[in-house]
């Protein structure tokens, strides 16, 4: 992880001496293009001649070790503000690259690009995914393993009722929810390998937005909002048409369960 610092920012001291304002009008994608990819490349430079891991290499180390969205994106953010060797995870890139350090970033800002790399499927050199499996077998993940993540992930999400009761959450909120569960019902039951990042970004387009108040206030659909969010996730990045199909199944058993925790206020 130390290296992301190195390109998420590296170019901010010399490119970027602009305003704090427009930094955050930037878009994520931007942002990643601009300040990532720069050392993390995603071009077919030999592997000796990196400066710094590629930015898949980072996004699958984060994974890893944390497979909620919402964790992914809070650790990713806190090492980019305050980096130091007790936080690092990708212990050979320290020892060859060194730890970046601190950039004068707004948290948000990162926060965002910490987002934006765990949404979407990130480029990569020619090379990369035959040397990431010879140095991570056990990164080519069976069907059960892959299950086995969304066992792990659900069991996050501590789903239970209020005191015996739903939890009462705004209207708006639960009728965005439901056009959520109509669109995913709505999908044809085989897809292509090609259309799960399409059907992914059409669901996370369709996500209630994380400003309602209901996310400031329940914690438990917050918990339950970023499971599904990782899941999302998932899917877009399916490798097999077996792992799309089961993320896509277990999305829809996800908001199956909501009407079972959640109502709206009446």
């Amino acid at each position: 992880m130390p290296l992301l610092i190195f390109s998420l920012f590296l170019l901010i001291l010399g490119c970027n001496q602009t305003s704090n304002g427009i930094e955050t009008q930037s878009t994520a994608a931007e942002n990643v293009n601009r300040y990532c990819v720069v050392c993390h490349t995603s071009q077919n430079l030999p592997e000796e001649s990196l400066i710094a891991p590629p930015l898949e290499a980072v996004k699958r180390r984060y994974q890893t070790e944390y497979p909620v969205r919402d964790t992914f994106i809070q650790q990713m953010t806190s090492f980019v503000l305050y980096p130091d060797h007790e936080k690092a995870l990708m212990f050979g890139a320290v020892r060859r690259f060194q730890i970046m350090p601190k950039q004068p970033i707004e948290g948000a800002a990162i926060a965002e690009i910490a987002a934006f790399i765990f949404d979407n499927r990130l480029d990569q050199p020619d090379w990369f995914e035959a040397h990431y499996q010879q140095s991570h077998p056990q990164a080519s993940a069976s069907l059960p393993d892959y299950q086995d993540q969304f066992k792990q992930l659900d069991e996050t999400m501590d789903l239970h009722l209020n005191e015996g009761a739903k939890w009462i959450i705004p209207n708006e909120l639960f009728a965005r929810v439901r056009q959520l569960q109509a669109y995913v019902n709505s999908l044809k039951s085989e897809n292509s390998l090609e259309d799960y990042p399409i059907i992914a970004q059409a669901i996370r387009s369709k996500m209630p937005s994380t400003s309602m108040s209901a996310f400031d206030n329940n914690t438990v659909y917050r918990n339950f909002q970023s499971v599904l969010e990782t899941k999302i996730a998932y899917l877009e990045q399916s490798e097999t048409k077996e792992q799309g199909e089961y993320a896509l199944l277990q999305i829809n058993q996800q908001l199956l369960l909501f009407d079972a925790y959640f109502m709206a206020k009446e």
